[in-house]
């Protein structure tokens, strides 16, 4: 059976709800905007789902010249892509990176997370890698590498095992293909997706970000506990399979995904 690619997911902003794409264009660092924003605290350093659980009510979208930034009731905050001249230094995870600060969204962001934050945009000439990475792979302010892979299989696989079957944003992938056995991911070195050829970089180890309802903010033990009884790979409960792509180009929802 050939595999394909079903869908496509962009998170512009860090740690809010992205959205889905039929076409993506993908760089180095993965596909256009995606986790390209980033909200901060006052001190810099950045804000996730695992510290503010209503960053999930928030979605953020792009145009080709603007950022939307949504709550559900429509509220929204459009800023412009373009980023200002100004820099300032922004902490994720254990890098300190350049960043630009985009005051418009400040304001509006604050009110909706009841905390006092920034946001702020990563500038084309800055620099972060993965942590760990042989190939050296370019990033923007994701938490492991450029592009996060997960199968249909490997879903159905999990939901086989929980008394309440899950969806798959609750994993955030990049790229999900139909047509795979479960896990399948794990295995393949090498893919190529049009004209795009990607490399293995590792599992992804998930964290308690995925128990958190993406619909209501609650968390609960799921899926990690169920995980960790069937997928604990070098102690961490692994789902879906980070790849970093090694030309530019367009991936669209139905082209084939070679693995070797």
């Amino acid at each position: 059976m050939p595999v394909e690619v079903v869908a496509l997911y962009c998170y512009p902003v860090k740690s809010l709800a992205g959205g889905p794409v039929q076409g993506a264009e993908f760089g180095p660092r993965g596909i256009r905007h995606d986790r390209r924003w980033m909200i901060v605290d006052e001190t810099g350093k950045f804000l996730s789902q695992r510290s503010t659980p209503s960053m999930c009510f928030l979605s953020a979208t792009t145009t080709d010249s603007e950022l939307r930034i949504q709550d559900r009731a429509g509220d929204c905050i459009v800023v412009d892509l373009a980023p200002t001249e100004n820099r300032l230094a922004v902490r994720v995870w254990d890098d300190t990176v350049e960043a630009a600060p985009v005051a418009l969204a400040d304001e509006w962001l604050s009110d909706h997370l009841a905390k006092h934050v920034r946001l702020v945009y990563m500038p084309e000439d800055a620099s972060r890698f993965a942590p760990g990475s042989s190939n050296q792979d370019p990033i923007s302010f994701a938490d492991g590498f450029p592009a996060l892979v997960a199968g249909e299989g490997s879903l159905e696989a999990l939901n086989e095992r929980l008394g309440e079957p899950i969806g798959m944003n609750r994993f955030r992938p990049n790229i999900v293909v139909r047509g795979s056995a479960p896990f399948a991911e794990d295995e393949w070195r090498r893919i190529q997706i049009g004209d795009i050829p990607f490399h293995f970089c590792r599992r992804c180890a998930r964290c308690n970000l995925t128990t958190i309802d993406p619909e209501t903010a609650r968390s609960g033990p799921e899926p990690l506990r169920t995980l960790a009884k069937f997928r604990l790979i070098n102690q961490k409960a692994c789902f879906g399979a980070y790849f970093g792509p090694e030309a530019a180009g367009t991936i669209e929802v139905g082209m084939l995904v070679l693995s070797g």
